[in-house]
């Protein structure tokens, strides 16, 4: 004021849009219409902000170190978990070098250190063959053999004194001696069957009998029993291809067709089909068994199969061992196996999901044991890999002590 004196205005601000805002500057002057007294603040701009692009360059540092501290951040997360599945697919490697070049039994190798020998501290090679001091051999004996005798005389041309030319006399006795041979031959059983004619007028038998005609394995087969034995020994005990076998007996003049054979054994199956399921029967009644499966390739299409790997699975047991070939690696096929067990047991497996989730397992009628060779390899793998990560220290392998028995 002009005397001196201050005066202080006291009012509540207006929060309008800025529509209202342009209305209100269209509007007339307060001054001009009421003697309301101005407000000192200075006139909102009408151009851009003077003050945001200094703020945004001012925080723009700081909003840049905020985004490559969070990249950094990812990047050391994203460092961690590569170094981490790194050395997850090291350790899987070693075990597969392990599996496929380590050695493939669980015998301790350990062995005192020995250093190396000089040239000069070679010892002598130990001879081949038998050695001095030693027992030798036992001969073997080959009497049981049936003997075929041959008499072996001289000729009449050196019978005789070949100064004076008079004959040798009979001395008593012979020089023997064995030679062992093997005589394969094949040959053509030509059976004669004869036939009679009734001479009595009683008509009890009509016609013409005839002697019956010899057993075969295959009816109306021209293959008889002792073929049929040697292509089943041959296949299945000495596990030569069927082909070879045809080619070995071509040496000997018997010309065999492949399709005849492969025909022949299947029409063989049906013979060992009661046999088989004695055998399945017997292993049932067993209290400790031993099961493994392996994969089986198998050329053969099926409804409902993709491809041609099988599986192969074996139940040994103390007196009897079982084979079955299935189509899939489930814990179907050995709980159809071991379905009419009524008594306890113990199965011996490895780690395999699939015995574990058996009916009769599961129930604790057949208890797992699970290999002591797997529980032992697994051991020496723990310990290659901590020899690996803590250097040359001394992993001892638990070993069993005992033999498992049934019931124990």
């Amino acid at each position: 004021m002009d005397d001196g004196s201050a005066s202080i205005f006291c009012f509540t601000p207006l929060r309008v849009t800025a529509s209202e805002l342009d209305q209100l500057r269209a509007a007339p002057s307060p001054a001009e219409s009421s003697s309301v007294p101005l407000c000192s603040a200075p006139p909102i701009p009408q151009g851009p902000c003077p003050v945001c692009p200094r703020l945004e360059q001012e925080f723009e540092p700081w909003r840049q170190a905020a985004y490559w501290k969070a990249q950094h951040r990812r990047a050391l997360e994203r460092e961690a978990h590569l170094k981490t599945e790194l050395e997850r697919l090291h350790a899987l490697l070693r075990l597969r070098e392990q599996q496929l070049f380590g050695r493939k039994t669980e015998t301790s190798a350990a062995q005192p250190a020995v250093p190396l020998a000089t040239p000069t501290q070679t010892p002598p090679r130990r001879p081949r063959g038998q050695q001095p001091g030693k027992p030798g051999p036992k001969r073997r004996d080959y009497s049981h053999l049936p003997a075929v005798v041959e008499d072996h005389q001289l000729a009449p041309d050196r019978c005789r004194c070949s100064r004076c030319g008079q004959p040798f006399d009979d001395f008593p006795g012979t020089e023997d001696s064995i030679i062992l041979e093997v005589e394969v031959r094949a040959h053509r059983r030509v059976i004669r069957r004869r036939r009679y004619r009734p001479a009595c007028t009683c008509a009890a038998h009509p016609g013409i009998v005839t002697a019956p005609p010899p057993p075969r394995v295959i009816p109306k087969s021209l293959l008889g029993v002792s073929i049929w034995v040697s292509l089943l020994m041959d296949k299945y005990l000495f596990y030569r291809p069927t082909h070879r076998l045809l080619a070995d007996w071509d040496t000997h003049g018997l010309d065999l067709s492949l399709g005849t054979v492969t025909d022949g054994l299947k029409h063989l199956v049906p013979l060992f089909e009661p046999i088989y399921q004695a055998l399945v029967r017997r292993s049932q009644t067993q209290t400790l068994w031993h099961a493994d499966e392996t994969r089986w390739l198998v050329f053969a299409s099926i409804e409902g199969k993709v491809g041609y790997r099988w599986y192969l699975w074996v139940f040994h047991s103390a007196e009897v061992v079982v084979f079955v070939l299935a189509a899939g690696r489930s814990h179907d096929v050995p709980e159809k196996h071991f379905g009419p067990v009524e008594g306890r047991g113990i199965l011996v497996v490895d780690r395999y999901k699939a015995y574990q989730a058996i009916d009769k397992v599961k129930s604790g009628l057949i208890v797992v044991a699970f290999c002591w060779a797997h529980t032992i390899r697994t051991q020496s793998t723990i310990r290659s890999g901590a020899r690996r990560l803590l250097g040359s220290v001394a992993f001892p392998i638990t070993r069993p002590r005992g033999i498992l028995q049934a019931g124990a």
